[in-house]
Parts: structure tokens; C-alpha cells; sequence
């Protein structure tokens, strides 16, 4: 089955949130029978509670609570209509409180994330563009996400960046009605605040400029009545739609969204889908909303205000006085300590649940995967002595946490690079992992500097990767013409102090396309745009690849028997990530493990690599047969159906066809023939999205042609199938072999007699009957599963692991719809 992005997006995520689990970071639940906003209980323990969004602990004052009661005795848990029908008698009182708080027409959701679905849908329209901030909200991203399928343009800028903005707005101005810019007032992990005086400025230099932002972590803590953090620097724009949040600092429950004037929010009502399909608010929350929104219009909330502002300066001295890497500004209640890797910040964290400090992890999917960080949060119920207590718990373990898992402050660079404050040599972090583990690199650039028989035993006896074939790809890809067509090779060994090998791997620098492992229909949708922009470099990066971009099999060696083979995988990744950032690389690439192997996956996902699942391999090495018939009575199926299907299916389509084909081995092909080749591969190539990249060179052909374990499987048509023209090859399939291996690496086909003859299928076949000659198993590569699968090919599920410093193209890709948006047909 064709994994679709969401399926690898929802793999990566899971992945991540079930470590979190597993360290007893994340999927926590309380055991309190009262809260009193300060401190709460989990497995039987006390904490300090550093997770709270009640900013300025109204959730517990006993106005909002009693407010809450008493609505439900005058009107009962819940008013339950569609609001389009028929409000609640407390809705009149709410809306009238909040409309004077904001001092502009307000709508109410009963989540600020409902919300935004709603609202979106309304406010942008066919013939819009929208522009995302990178960093804003994900329940903003995915309904602007979804708003492509009507049409709308949506792309995205890197976080904060009003230069590229401006940019764009330029680039779009002409060819939109309007221009959405959506953001977020306050940034939910990091805790830094959006440039609204600049974002205003360009609101009034372009007409067609409009805003849209959250402000959900602002509400309350700043502003007239509490606001929140936006309207405190600036006053409410005629162009801009605000939603905030009712249920963090505020106290009580779900969201409001704040329009120009009051026919806007009357479409807004009458038109979006959640206001329309869905109930409305339960009414304690009602009650509660209410006790607050007076608590907001008087002077109590400056009060609030100044003795919140007070703590989280407290807090953000303490930290800069400790040297510890804080990303927040002074004035968000938000902070975020940076620290790298995800299992470094989860042993973190669980060092300071363990002192009765509970902190939340920041990680993937909420940061990128390589700045992952110790994320809290001060509360009006916190007092100075909580804040000394959290911050002296924080400065000891963040050194020792670094210390206990050998990682060094080149973690903290790497996630977030050089924060001002943070001291590289705090309490004796170690610089440099690769120098404090004692093992021994040999890094080379090429594979004649590595022994033939220490390769081939090693590395070469996994797969297709020997060391003759490295040698022909170090002859074939160098000295290009065109960038993509240069590859340049890192072999690495590691051995332990007495010399033994316990690593040995390569990886290949290449320029590859961003959407590689993406969907084939994301990459359809790329294909197109690149063509559209003429440009065939758009979204592709430099990337280091474990393996090359023509390899299979496995291609590290690793000795698991060693009790230190962990240690030395590290020294490994520290040696590749030091080459990465010497030469600027911004995508590393780790293939192709075994998706079931789960001690791996916890593995390298604790080093800060997400897995993608890729289609499957397919390995054939049954070769207990002689003729036709009992290759195909040693094929077996599910059941005897499945049985039946796949040995009818051979029989008809590959043994039905073979005797219209001549086949034979090319060697030393001549210049028309190299040609026809590659033209049969572009047939191909330019068809298939499954794993997406740039064509092969001729020049590849060229060396396949004389190679001695390269072989060109040529299928041509007999002279009474053919047309009455010269006969050429309908069908090739290029294959490399070892002394233990045969592997069907790439293929062409002309596409004008692919259904009548069955080519595909008949070329299949012809390459395992020359594995069986060769009396060598073959590996019939990925992709094309389902006709691979009827010959009997074992499944071997792969999962290639990522890292890209460049998050953006991350996101600028996972933009793109599941199907083509009807601008781009």
C-alpha cells in the first residue's frame, strides 16, 4: 500500500509522543482530588506545577467558580441547540462584557482551535493568497492548509522574517485580491512575540495586506482589560481578525474572535460551519466567563498584571545569572531553555520531576527535531521561592544530564545556535563527543584508500555495495556537467582502541530534491510547479545520504556482539555531523533500517532523527526450481486464492508473453544503443513519483555498458510482434552483481507496447531467471510492489531516518494537498 504524508507525518509523531511515554514525560494525568494551582500530584508524588497556562490563576478564584455554579443552578449544565436556532440567555451578558473588554465585535467558540476552523473558511476567500508565519500555530496551519483545495495560495516565511514577507507581498499584490498574513502574538514553545508595530506598518504601505492572528498565549497578562499581548503594542487594525484564547490566563473557557465591525461578525456567524453545526459553550463556563470578564474591565487586572510581569522578570534575571540558554522574551510567562536532543532534554526533565519540579518537554512535532527544550511556565500562584527553587534545579542538572550521556554543547549550537547567555564550558560540558569516547576514525574520500577484502567483508557483503561497485560510482559521478550528476563519498570505520571494527558505513553528499520520500502525489503537484517556474532546482537541497541514491540493501555495518556498538554509532553521527557543518549540509539522511527493529528506532530517534517509512524492498531467493512450471508450484499466497491468483497471473502475463521477446546481455553498447536506453529510463523516470530525483546522466549508461558486474537485460519484440521499422529494445533492466547478490537496481520500458506485451512484467521475469543462472538471490529493489509480490518476493520493510537543520522546506513541502489544488491544474 503507498504510504501517503499523512500517514509518515502521523509515523514520526507517533513515534516521538511513544518515546515521551515511555520516559514518563508525556500521557501524565493528575491524582488530586483538589487543585490549588500551585501544586499537583502524579504517581503518588508532589509537584510544583510549571505546565499551567492560567497565567494569572483566575481559574481558581472563587468569583469564577462561584459564577459557574450558580449559572448552572439558574440554567443547567448545558443549553443544548445549535446557536443559529437559539442561544442561551447568558450568551447576551457574556458577548456584551467581552465586546466592551476588546472595545471592537466579538464571536465565540468553545475553542480557540474550533475556531480558526471556522473562521478561516469565512474570512479568506477564493482568490486570496495566505501566508504563514513558519512558526504560527499548527490549528492555524491546517484549516489555511485545507483552504488550497478551493483554490487559495498558501506558502509560508520563515519565522518573523517582515523582509521575505514584503517580498512576497510584492510578488503576489497582482495576482490576488488579498494577502493573509497569519501569526501568532505570543509563540507557544519559544515564548518570543511577534513585530506587530512593523506588521502594522506594512498593513498601511499595502492595501491588499491583511491579518491574521492568534493571540492565545497573550490574553490577559498585558493590555487595557487584558487584551492581550498584541493590543498592548498596538490598537485593533481595520484589516486584521483577531482570536484569542478564554481558557489559559483568562480562566474560564473556549475562544473569541475579534472582527472589524458588526456585519463581518454577522457572516462570520451565519456562514461557518462550527458556529452553525456544533453546540455552544456549557454554561458554567458561561458564568465563569462572565465573573472574569468583570475581574478584566476593572482595575483589579493591572493589579494582576504588574505582579505576574514582576515573577517572569524574576525568573528570566535568575536564568541569564545561571548562563543557561533561554530563547523567551523577558515578558512572556512562556520559557524555554534550549537543550538539543530529545533524550537529553527527557533525562532532563525527569531529573526535575524527580525533584518535584513538573516541566513540559519541548520536541518534535511542536520544534524541530534537533532543538528540543525544557519548556515552563510562572503563574500568579507561584511565589519567588518556587521560581529559585526551579531555576538552582535546572542549573545543576542541565550540566550533569550532558555529562551522564556524553553529549556535548555542540548540541545546543546545533539546535538553536549561538545563544548569548549560554556559557559553552558551563560546569564542565564536554565541547567535543567524538574526542571524549576514545575510538579510533578513519574517514576517507575514497574507497581505494579502504582494503578491497575489509570492505567487501564488511559492508560489501550486505548488499549491492562492494567495493568495485563504489568504485564505479565514484568514476561515474564525478566531473559533471550538471551539479546533481557530482557525488562526493565519505567512508568511515570505526574501531574500538584494540582496532576492531564495529562500524563501517559511507555516505554520499548529493544535491537531491526535498520531496523525495514525500507522497507521490506531493511530488506530482512539485514536478509540475518546477516545470511551471523553470526551475528544476526549486525545493531540492545538499544532502548527506547514508548509502547513495543508487544503492540497496543495507548499507552499514554494524558488530551488535560488541557491548559498545551504541557508543560507537554516536562517535559516528558526531564525525558525520561535524562534515555537515563544515560543508553546509542542511539534510541528513540514515537508510535503510529495518522498520522493525525497535530497539534501533528508539535508538536514533533519541539521537534527533525522525523515521519515514519508504516503500518496501523486495528479496527473492527460493530458487528450488528448474523450469516454468515449478517456479510456479513453488509459489504460494495467503491462501489457496491467493495461491491461485499469483500462479495465474505468472502464467498468463509472463509465461504467456515470454515467447515474444529475444533477450540478451548488452555489453559494450554503442552510442545509439546508449542513447535508446536512457531514453527507455526517462520513459520511466519522468512517470514515477514514488521516490522522487533528478535523471541519470548518460554518462551512466556509458559506464554500465562496460563494466564487468553491470549487466544490461535487453528485451526486444520478435520481428512478427514489432512494426515493420527497425527493431529496438521495448524493455531493459540494468542489474548489478556480487558474489552473493544480484540486484535489480534500474529500469526502462517503452511505453507503446507496455500493456499489449506485458513488458514490465516479462522484464521481471527474464531478471529472475538470470539471478537463477547466476545462482545468486536477487533483490528486485523498491517500488511496484504489488507485481513484484506475485513472484514470490519477500517484503522488506525499510525506514529511512531524517534531519534537516532547514524545517522551513519541511513545512513549504507538507504544504502541499494530498490532491492537486485546482490552482495548479
Amino acid at each position: 500500500m503507498r504510504k501517503t504524508k499523512v500517514a509518515n507525518a502521523n509515523d514520526m509523531v507517533n513515534d516521538y509522543i511513544n518515546r515521551g511515554r515511555t520516559k514518563k514525560v508525556l500521557h501524565l494525568i493528575t491524582q488530586d482530588k483538589f487543585y490549588n494551582g500551585r501544586e499537583i500530584r502524579i504517581d503518588n508524588r508532589k509537584f510544583i506545577n510549571f505546565g499551567s497556562c492560567s497565567y494569572l490563576g483566575l481559574e481558581l478564584d472563587p468569583r469564577l467558580k462561584n459564577a459557574a455554579k450558580a449559572y448552572i443552578d439558574k440554567y443547567g449544565v448545558q443549553f443544548s441547540s445549535s446557536r443559529t436556532y437559539l442561544r442561551c440567555t447568558a450568551y447576551h451578558e457574556w458577548e456584551e462584557l467581552l465586546t466592551a473588554l476588546f472595545e471592537t465585535p466579538v464571536v465565540t467558540f468553545t475553542s480557540v482551535s474550533l475556531g480558526h476552523h471556522a473562521v478561516i473558511p469565512v474570512v479568506v476567500e477564493p482568490g486570496d493568497a495566505i501566508i504563514l508565519d513558519q512558526q504560527v500555530h499548527a490549528s492555524v496551519q491546517d484549516p489555511a492548509r485545507k483552504m488550497m483545495l478551493n483554490g487559495v495560495h498558501v506558502e509560508a516565511i520563515r519565522h518573523n522574517r517582515l523582509d521575505v514577507l514584503e517580498e512576497r507581498i510584492k510578488a503576489l499584490n497582482n495576482r490576488y485580491q488579498r494577502i493573509w498574513f497569519m501569526i501568532d502574538g505570543v509563540y507557544s514553545m519559544y515564548g518570543d512575540f511577534a513585530p506587530m508595530h512593523e506588521i502594522v506598518a506594512l498593513l498601511e504601505k499595502y492595501p491588499k495586506l491583511y491579518l491574521y492572528a492568534d493571540d492565545a498565549h497573550g490574553m490577559s497578562i498585558a493590555g487595557k482589560n487584558g487584551a492581550g499581548v498584541i493590543y498592548h503594542q498596538v490598537p485593533h487594525h481595520k484589516k486584521m481578525v483577531l482570536g484569542t484564547s478564554l481558557n489559559k490566563a483568562f480562566g474560564a473557557g473556549g475562544g473569541v474572535f475579534l472582527f472589524p465591525d458588526e456585519e463581518f461578525c454577522l457572516r462570520v456567524k451565519n456562514c461557518a460551519g462550527a458556529y452553525i453545526f456544533s453546540g455552544g459553550h456549557q454554561v458554567p463556563v458561561i458564568g465563569a466567563g462572565i465573573a472574569s470578564a468583570r475581574i478584566h474591565l476593572s482595575d483589579e487586572i493591572i493589579q494582576r498584571q504588574e505582579s505576574l510581569k514582576e515573577k517572569l522578570s524574576y525568573c528570566h534575571q535568575m536564568l541569564e545569572d545561571y548562563q543557561l540558554p533561554i530563547l523567551s522574551n523577558p515578558e512572556a510567562p512562556i520559557f524555554y531553555i534550549g537543550v538539543g536532543l530529545v533524550n537529553t532534554c527527557m533525562h532532563l526533565v525527569s531529573y526535575l520531576h524527580d525533584d518535584g519540579c513538573y516541566v513540559n518537554t519541548g520536541m518534535f512535532p511542536a520544534v524541530p527535531d534537533q532543538s528540543a527544550g525544557v519548556r515552563f511556565t510562572i503563574t500568579a500562584h507561584h511565589n519567588k521561592e518556587d521560581i529559585e527553587y526551579l531555576v538552582e534545579r535546572i542549573a545543576y542538572h542541565y550540566p550533569r544530564t550532558f555529562r551522564e550521556l556524553g553529549r556535548s554543547a555542540q548540541d545546543v549550537v546545533r539546535g538553536f545556535g549561538r545563544v548569548k547567555q549560554f556559557n559553552l564550558l558551563i560546569e564542565g560540558i564536554p565541547v567535543d563527543i567524538v574526542k571524549s569516547k576514545g575510538y579510533e576514525i578513519q574517514y576517507e574520500t575514497s574507497i581505494r584508500n579502504v582494503p578491497k577484502h575489509l570492505w567487501d567483508e564488511l559492508v560489501g557483503s550486505l548488499g549491492a555495495n562492494n567495493w568495485d561497485q563504489m568504485l564505479f560510482f565514484e568514476e561515474t559521478f564525478s566531473g559533471r556537467a550538471k551539479k546533481e550528476h557530482n557525488w562526493k563519498f565519505h567512508y568511515y570505520l570505526i574501531r574500538d582502541k584494540s582496532g576492531h571494527p564495529v562500524i563501517a558505513t559511507f555516505f554520499t553528499e548529493v544535491l537531491a530534491k526535498d520531496d523525495m520520500f514525500a507522497p507521490a502525489e506531493v511530488s506530482r503537484q512539485l514536478e509540475h510547479l518546477r516545470r511551471q517556474m523553470d526551475d528544476p532546482y526549486y525545493l531540492s537541497s545538499q544532502t548527506l545520504t547514508m548509502g547513495c541514491l543508487l544503492s540497496v540493501g543495507d548499507h552499514i555495518y554494524i558488530d551488535k556482539t560488541h557491548t559498545e556498538w551504541q557508543k560507537a554509532f554516536v562517535v559516528l553521527l558526531e564525525s558525520v555531523q561535524s562534515l555537515r557543518e563544515e560543508n553546509d549540509i542542511p539534510v541528513l539522511s540514515l537508510r535503510d533500517f529495518d522498520t522493525e527493529d525497535e530497539l534501533m528506532k528508539g535508538f536514533l530517534i533519541d539521537l534527533g532523527l525522525k523515521r519515514v517509512s519508504i516503500p518496501d524492498g523486495h528479496l527473492i531467493d527460493r530458487f528450488e526450481w528448474n523450469t516454468p512450471e515449478e517456479f510456479l508450484r513453488q509459489l504460494r499466497g495467503k491462501n489457496s486464492k491467493s495461491t491461485h491468483d499469483r500462479r495465474n497471473y505468472i502464467r498468463k502475463r509472463a509465461l504467456g508473453f515470454e515467447d515474444r521477446f529475444e533477450v540478451k546481455i548488452v555489453r559494450s553498447a554503442t552510442a545509439d544503443e546508449i542513447r535508446h536506453f536512457r531514453r527507455l529510463y526517462l520513459n520511466v523516470s519522468e512517470k514515477s513519483y514514488d521516490i522522487t530525483g533528478f535523471n541519470l546522466p548518460e554518462r551512466f549508461f556509458e559506464n554500465v555498458s562496460t563494466h564487468p558486474r553491470w549487466e544490461i537485460l535487453e528485451l526486444k519484440l520478435k520481428p512478427e510482434y514489432a512494426p515493420a521499422k527497425a527493431r529496438k529494445a521495448v524493455g531493459i533492466a540494468l542489474c548489478y552483481k556480487t558474489d552473493r547478490l544480484y540486484s535489480f537496481l534500474v529500469t526502462g520500458m517503452d511505453y507503446n507496447f507496455l500493456t499489449e506485451h506485458n513488458v514490465y512484467t516479462q522484464i521481471l521475469w527474464q531478471t529472475i531467471k538470470r539471478a537463477k543462472q547466476l545462482g545468486l538471490p536477487v533483490n528486485m529493489g523498491i517500488t511496484a510492489s504489488q507485481p513484484k509480490r506475485k513472484f514470490g518476493a519477500k517484503l522488506m520493510k525499510y525506514s529511512v531516518y531524517i534531519q534537516n537543520k532547514d524545517t522551513f522546506k519541511d513545512m513549504i513541502v507538507n504544504l502541499l494537498p494530498q490532491r492537486e489544488p485546482k490552482i495548479l491544474r
